[in-house]
């Protein structure tokens, strides 16, 4: 029997996952379901490998199963490639060639343990031993498709394996080689054709069905079918409901049709009930400024400045900032966070350079030149999380905070850099500069958002685990959807982990779902 999913006794989930209003929007096989009638596809394609999304993950799946002799179909929610991937700075690897050339050392399996403990051990270990153990031969394969490296540093972690993307398009450079080289394998790319639904046939998934632009319906027949939607950072409800977090304080890079689109068909499937969400926020930022716009750095990345919270109250050294998971864990900890600088230090970043930037966008030493112009379009466009006065008190008034208190915790912080030690937070005496140049400025500090982990449990080989805890055949999934590598924290201890493990489980599932189909 061939049915296009099991939703109705699991609806509390996809309610929650998608919203009440959203649930017949985002899973036609719901309404199927509920109208005990089987959805009629237009157009009915033959594949050996099938795959719904063409980010990172899905689009190395799809190289890889086309090497290994697949035929593949990749269906594309939006009319662009990319995904997530768009914002992606570098991917980690230990061991690889170009860190063995830089002199760089590196043992997996220390790494690993560095990474198990940031995550209390909240983590799949043997998932993890996969990407880590196969990442330098994961670059070598990436190299060997035009991907190009500029370096590997160690920016906003600790070890140095984030081998960090060449050019300024960063994550779509690698998606236009992968895309090159899935052209040239003959794999095909339909894109506004979202994956709506996996075809199960007696409990072995056997294609996808999508829905098109004109309200009709695609079915993809495929003996292998992999899942990789790249998780639900778009999807606000969820976000709210699975990872705890305020939308007003976020501020999201990514992509919006990223929705838990593969999460939801994965359960719908017979997988096991999703678990194991992180929100993957990195880096603290003000609301409305791009990512490479200096105001990013010198209004909430840098430790000269002085951060207060709602109460008008220093809550921490400002040192956070360079660790930038943690800085946003920090920040989303209390209700508001404001950062604050004068002209003095606004100057040193503009003629000293930035000590530790903004990842890729903003690298360290770039010289901050337009900050004051920056700053002075952004207050002309009316941005709301940007201040300027001539004293603390009259920036107090503006910012909602208590004007006498403010002042206070200024000229105690102006004591401290004067003596070069910070009795309260022990801050680096390096970043302790004092605030007395006016005028003066403040800024609404806020976390980034860059995409989601977590949802779908796999096991090593990426098939996806039914409730019964057994390998759904057929079903694979591949990249940010798949949980067990982060607890409630992205651990950029390693940094570029997230696009290791789309590579990593791309590969993989591509690899195993072309073996199945061609078997």
């Amino acid at each position: 029997m061939t049915t296009t999913c099991n939703a109705m006794n699991r609806r509390a989930f996809l309610k929650a996952a998608t919203g009440t209003a959203a649930v017949a929007a985002l899973g036609t096989t719901v309404i199927a379901q509920a109208d005990e009638a089987a959805v009629e596809p237009a157009e009915i394609l033959e594949a050996d490998v099938v795959i719904a999304g063409a980010g990172a993950s899905g689009l190395t799946a799809a190289v890889e199963a086309a090497e290994n002799g697949a035929r593949v179909i990749v269906l594309e929610k939006a009319a662009r490639l990319g995904g997530s991937c768009q914002f992606a700075e570098g991917v980690f690897a230990a061991g690889s060639s170009i860190q063995k050339e830089m002199g760089i050392e590196g043992d997996p399996k220390s790494l690993l343990v560095a990474e198990y403990e940031f995550q209390n051990y909240k983590v799949n270990t043997k998932l993890w031993e996969q990407v880590a153990f196969n990442s330098a031969e994961n670059i070598d394969w990436l190299i060997a498709h035009g991907v190009e490296f500029a370096t590997v540093a160690a920016t906003g972690g600790e070890f140095a394996t984030w081998h960090v993307y060449a050019g300024d398009n960063h994550g779509m450079m690698l998606i236009d080689h992968l895309n090159a080289a899935a052209e040239e394998l003959g794999v095909q790319i339909l894109f506004e054709s979202p994956a709506v639904s996996v075809v199960m046939t007696d409990g072995v998934a056997t294609g996808l069905l999508a829905s098109k632009a004109d309200g009709s319906y695609l079915q993809v027949n495929a003996p292998s079918v992999i899942l990789a939607t790249g998780g639900f950072a778009g999807n606000n409800e969820m976000l709210e409901q699975y990872c705890n977090l305020d939308m007003n304080r976020v501020y999201f890079r990514g992509i919006n049709d990223i929705s838990g689109d593969g999460i939801r068909m994965a359960f719908e499937a017979g997988g096991l009930e999703p678990s194991n969400f992180t929100a993957c926020t990195i880096g603290t930022t003000v609301k409305g400024i791009p990512l490479t716009n200096h105001i990013t750095v010198a209004g909430a990345m840098d430790p000269m400045q002085l951060w207060v919270n709602q109460d008008t109250e220093r809550f921490v050294s400002e040192d956070v900032a360079k660790h930038y998971t943690r800085a946003t864990n920090c920040v989303l900890m209390q209700d508001e966070v404001y950062s604050f600088v004068d002209t003095t230090v606004l100057t040193k970043l503009q003629t000293e350079g930035a000590r530790f930037g903004a990842g890729a966008y903003v690298v360290p030493g770039t010289l901050l030149e337009h900050i004051f112009d920056d700053i002075e379009e952004a207050l002309a466009d009316g941005n709301p999380d940007i201040y300027k006065a001539d004293t603390f008190e009259e920036l107090a008034e503006q910012m909602g905070l208590d004007p006498a208190k403010l002042a206070q915790v200024v000229a105690t912080y102006n004591a401290a850099c004067e003596a070069g030690v910070d009795e309260e937070y022990g801050k680096d005496p390096s970043s302790l500069v004092a605030l007395t140049e006016p005028p003066f400025y403040g800024f609404r500090v806020i976390a980034n958002l860059m995409n989601t982990m977590g949802g779908i449990r796999t096991d090593i080989d990426c098939r996806v685990i039914s409730a019964e805890r057994k390998p759904i055949e057929g079903l694979y999934a591949a990249g940010m959807e798949c949980n067990g590598y982060a607890g409630e924290t992205y651990g950029i201890s390693l940094p570029g982990s997230d696009q290791s493990i789309a590579i990593a489980t791309g590969r993989v599932a591509g690899a195993r779902a072309a073996l199945r189909a061609l078997a």
